[in-house]
């Protein structure tokens, strides 16, 4: 028997470094704007980048989870992929909550992609 070296691979991973990326997560098209220009490190700016972790969330509460009529909280939501797709999933409630940096830039890309009172924003520091 011979062990294979298992590795994930993102169709959208070579896109970090662009200003506007697009997922398709099951039949939407969610277009997000992230600002890889920002100096980013561990302890500052991570919420400007959609990272894979949120890609792979997003893709598993479209193909794995039932939120349809659930609240739904995004701690940290960055770019706000989650919960945007939390919402168009159909839960009856989406909170997205990060650092004050950061709640601008989430609601741009919340109003791009859905109606701008359907998911609330807020801050939360953590």
């Amino acid at each position: 028997m011979e062990l294979v070296k298992w590795r994930y691979r993102n169709p959208y991973h070579d896109r970090r470094h662009e200003r506007e990326r697009m997922f398709v997560i099951g039949s939407h098209t969610v277009i997000l704007d992230q600002q890889p220009s920002e100096d980013i490190s561990l302890h500052q700016n991570t919420g400007f980048l959609i990272w894979d972790g949120g890609y792979l969330m997003a893709k598993f509460i479209a193909e794995r989870v039932h939120v349809t009529d659930k609240s739904c909280l995004e701690l940290g939501a960055g770019s706000a992929l989650v919960s945007i797709v939390a919402h168009l999933q159909g839960a009856s409630r989406v909170v997205a909550t990060n650092l004050t940096e950061y709640l601008q830039f989430m609601r741009r890309n919340i109003e791009r992609n859905v109606p701008s009172q359907s998911i609330e924003i807020c801050e939360l520091t953590w």
